[in-house]
Protein backbone atom coordinates (compact mmCIF):
# COMPACT_ATOMS: atom_id res chain seq x y z
CA UNK A 1 0.00 0.00 0.00
CA UNK A 2 2.94 2.40 1.09
CA UNK A 3 4.79 1.65 -2.72
CA UNK A 4 0.95 2.11 -4.25
CA UNK A 5 0.35 5.73 -2.52
CA UNK A 6 4.12 6.52 -3.39
CA UNK A 7 3.71 5.69 -6.96
CA UNK A 8 0.78 7.76 -7.16
CA UNK A 9 2.08 10.96 -5.62
CA UNK A 10 5.17 10.51 -8.46
CA UNK A 11 2.69 10.22 -10.98
CA UNK A 12 0.65 13.34 -9.92
CA UNK A 13 3.38 15.53 -9.03
CA UNK A 14 4.07 17.05 -12.23
CA UNK A 15 0.24 17.82 -12.61
CA UNK A 16 0.54 19.53 -9.45
CA UNK A 17 3.85 21.68 -10.68
CA UNK A 18 2.12 22.34 -13.95
CA UNK A 19 -0.57 23.38 -12.21
CA UNK A 20 1.23 26.27 -10.93
CA UNK A 21 2.61 27.69 -13.97
CA UNK A 22 1.88 28.04 -17.85
CA UNK A 23 3.78 29.11 -20.62
CA UNK A 24 5.16 29.01 -24.22
CA UNK A 25 8.29 30.01 -26.30
CA UNK A 26 6.79 33.68 -26.95
CA UNK A 27 10.02 34.46 -29.76
CA UNK A 28 13.90 32.63 -31.00
CA UNK A 29 16.76 35.10 -32.22
CA UNK A 30 15.94 38.88 -32.72
CA UNK A 31 12.70 39.29 -34.29
CA UNK A 32 12.41 35.51 -34.99
CA UNK A 33 16.16 36.55 -37.29
CA UNK A 34 19.32 34.06 -36.20
CA UNK A 35 22.84 32.83 -36.86
CA UNK A 36 23.46 29.22 -37.00
CA UNK A 37 26.58 28.27 -34.84
CA UNK A 38 25.93 31.60 -32.30
CA UNK A 39 24.11 32.81 -28.87
CA UNK A 40 20.51 33.09 -29.71
CA UNK A 41 18.51 34.50 -27.55
CA UNK A 42 14.74 32.87 -26.87
CA UNK A 43 11.90 34.58 -24.78
CA UNK A 44 9.99 32.66 -22.75
CA UNK A 45 6.35 33.92 -21.32
CA UNK A 46 5.14 32.28 -18.38
CA UNK A 47 2.20 32.98 -16.59
CA UNK A 48 1.46 31.91 -12.22
CA UNK A 49 -1.97 30.12 -11.99
CA UNK A 50 -1.59 30.54 -8.13
CA UNK A 51 -0.37 32.72 -5.37
CA UNK A 52 2.78 30.86 -4.89
CA UNK A 53 6.24 32.30 -5.61
CA UNK A 54 8.68 29.44 -6.80
CA UNK A 55 11.80 28.52 -8.79
CA UNK A 56 11.83 26.77 -12.19
CA UNK A 57 14.55 25.84 -14.75
CA UNK A 58 13.91 26.63 -18.54
CA UNK A 59 16.13 24.06 -20.43
CA UNK A 60 16.83 24.20 -24.02
CA UNK A 61 18.23 20.70 -25.40
CA UNK A 62 20.21 20.60 -28.76
CA UNK A 63 22.99 18.59 -30.38
CA UNK A 64 27.04 19.49 -30.82
CA UNK A 65 28.72 18.61 -33.82
CA UNK A 66 29.95 15.27 -32.52
CA UNK A 67 25.61 14.93 -31.72
CA UNK A 68 26.01 14.94 -28.08
CA UNK A 69 22.65 16.38 -26.30
CA UNK A 70 23.41 19.46 -24.88
CA UNK A 71 21.52 21.75 -22.44
CA UNK A 72 21.16 25.24 -22.10
CA UNK A 73 19.77 25.75 -18.58
CA UNK A 74 18.47 29.06 -16.94
CA UNK A 75 16.69 29.21 -13.67
CA UNK A 76 14.16 31.79 -12.88
CA UNK A 77 12.02 33.00 -10.04
CA UNK A 78 8.16 32.98 -11.11
CA UNK A 79 6.10 35.87 -9.03
CA UNK A 80 2.74 34.39 -7.74
CA UNK A 81 -0.08 36.36 -8.26
CA UNK A 82 -1.19 39.12 -6.03
CA UNK A 83 -4.94 38.00 -4.25
CA UNK A 84 -7.17 39.97 -6.07
CA UNK A 85 -5.45 40.07 -8.82
CA UNK A 86 -5.54 38.39 -12.39
CA UNK A 87 -2.63 36.11 -13.78
CA UNK A 88 0.52 38.49 -14.71
CA UNK A 89 2.26 37.07 -17.40
CA UNK A 90 6.54 37.18 -16.61
CA UNK A 91 8.85 37.07 -19.51
CA UNK A 92 12.87 35.69 -19.30
CA UNK A 93 15.21 35.45 -22.05
CA UNK A 94 18.12 32.84 -21.82
CA UNK A 95 20.69 31.90 -24.83
CA UNK A 96 21.34 28.78 -26.75
CA UNK A 97 23.39 27.59 -29.67
CA UNK A 98 21.19 26.34 -32.00
CA UNK A 99 22.04 22.68 -33.65
CA UNK A 100 24.61 22.67 -36.43
CA UNK A 101 23.35 19.14 -37.28
CA UNK A 102 21.04 17.50 -39.41
CA UNK A 103 20.77 20.60 -41.80
CA UNK A 104 20.20 22.90 -39.04
CA UNK A 105 17.09 24.25 -37.25
CA UNK A 106 13.94 24.05 -39.87
CA UNK A 107 13.23 27.69 -40.83
CA UNK A 108 11.05 29.52 -43.49
CA UNK A 109 14.30 31.23 -45.71
CA UNK A 110 15.83 27.47 -46.29
CA UNK A 111 12.47 25.52 -46.73
CA UNK A 112 9.30 28.29 -47.18
CA UNK A 113 7.28 24.78 -46.69
CA UNK A 114 9.12 24.91 -42.98
CA UNK A 115 6.11 25.27 -39.91
CA UNK A 116 5.53 25.66 -36.25
CA UNK A 117 5.20 21.19 -36.09
CA UNK A 118 9.12 21.36 -37.67
CA UNK A 119 10.49 23.80 -35.43
CA UNK A 120 9.12 22.20 -32.66
CA UNK A 121 10.45 19.09 -33.07
CA UNK A 122 13.70 20.11 -33.97
CA UNK A 123 13.95 22.98 -30.94
CA UNK A 124 13.10 21.48 -27.42
CA UNK A 125 12.32 24.11 -24.47
CA UNK A 126 11.41 22.09 -21.42
CA UNK A 127 10.26 24.00 -18.48
CA UNK A 128 11.57 21.88 -15.39
CA UNK A 129 11.22 22.24 -11.27
CA UNK A 130 14.28 23.77 -9.39
CA UNK A 131 15.75 20.49 -9.47
CA UNK A 132 15.88 19.86 -13.21
CA UNK A 133 12.57 17.24 -12.89
CA UNK A 134 10.33 17.63 -16.13
CA UNK A 135 6.78 19.31 -15.24
CA UNK A 136 6.32 19.89 -19.35
CA UNK A 137 7.60 20.73 -22.74
CA UNK A 138 6.77 24.64 -23.93
CA UNK A 139 5.92 25.24 -27.19
CA UNK A 140 7.25 27.53 -30.03
CA UNK A 141 4.54 29.91 -31.23
CA UNK A 142 6.38 31.03 -33.96
CA UNK A 143 8.17 30.42 -37.24
CA UNK A 144 11.86 31.14 -37.57
CA UNK A 145 14.73 32.83 -39.85
CA UNK A 146 18.21 31.38 -40.62
CA UNK A 147 20.17 34.96 -41.70
CA UNK A 148 22.82 32.45 -43.22
CA UNK A 149 23.22 30.08 -46.37
CA UNK A 150 22.84 26.68 -45.17
CA UNK A 151 25.92 24.84 -44.06
CA UNK A 152 27.23 22.21 -46.93
CA UNK A 153 25.07 23.53 -49.53
CA UNK A 154 25.84 25.49 -52.63
CA UNK A 155 24.21 28.76 -52.34
CA UNK A 156 24.01 31.42 -54.69
CA UNK A 157 22.95 34.09 -51.76
CA UNK A 158 25.25 36.64 -50.45
CA UNK A 159 26.38 36.33 -46.57
CA UNK A 160 24.09 38.68 -44.57
CA UNK A 161 25.61 41.06 -41.41
CA UNK A 162 23.85 41.29 -38.94
CA UNK A 163 23.05 44.56 -36.92
CA UNK A 164 21.33 45.26 -33.97
CA UNK A 165 20.70 48.62 -33.60
CA UNK A 166 19.93 49.24 -29.92
CA UNK A 167 17.18 52.41 -29.00
CA UNK A 168 15.98 53.14 -25.78
CA UNK A 169 12.77 54.96 -26.57
CA UNK A 170 9.88 53.38 -28.54
CA UNK A 171 9.63 54.11 -32.91
CA UNK A 172 12.14 52.71 -35.31
CA UNK A 173 15.30 54.69 -36.51
CA UNK A 174 15.28 56.94 -39.56
CA UNK A 175 18.45 55.10 -41.06
CA UNK A 176 16.72 51.91 -41.12
CA UNK A 177 13.73 52.77 -43.03
CA UNK A 178 15.94 54.41 -45.16
CA UNK A 179 17.88 50.95 -45.50
CA UNK A 180 15.19 49.02 -45.70
CA UNK A 181 13.78 50.82 -48.90
CA UNK A 182 17.12 51.34 -50.79
CA UNK A 183 19.10 48.89 -49.79
CA UNK A 184 22.50 49.55 -48.61
CA UNK A 185 24.87 50.00 -51.24
CA UNK A 186 29.22 49.69 -52.24
CA UNK A 187 29.28 46.15 -49.62
CA UNK A 188 29.99 42.74 -50.82
CA UNK A 189 27.15 41.54 -48.16
CA UNK A 190 23.39 41.69 -47.29
CA UNK A 191 23.00 43.63 -44.24
CA UNK A 192 19.89 42.77 -41.96
CA UNK A 193 18.71 45.73 -38.97
CA UNK A 194 16.91 44.52 -36.40
CA UNK A 195 15.93 47.39 -33.67
CA UNK A 196 16.09 46.10 -30.29
CA UNK A 197 15.79 47.50 -26.92
CA UNK A 198 17.94 47.46 -23.73
CA UNK A 199 15.34 46.04 -21.85
CA UNK A 200 15.18 43.47 -24.17
CA UNK A 201 18.38 42.27 -23.57
CA UNK A 202 18.03 42.19 -19.82
CA UNK A 203 15.68 39.97 -19.13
Amino acid sequence: MRRFLAGICCFLFPIAAFAQVRGEVESVGFQNLYRPDCWTPITVKLTPETGKTDFYQIQVKQEDLDRDRVIFTRTVSVTGNAEGQPPRDQRFRMYFIPQPTGGGLPNTRDDPTSNLKDVNESLVVDLCTEGGKLITRLPITTTIQNIDPRSGTWDVRRGVKFVLAVRASGGRLTYLDQATATGVLGVMEDVAFVNVRPEDLQR
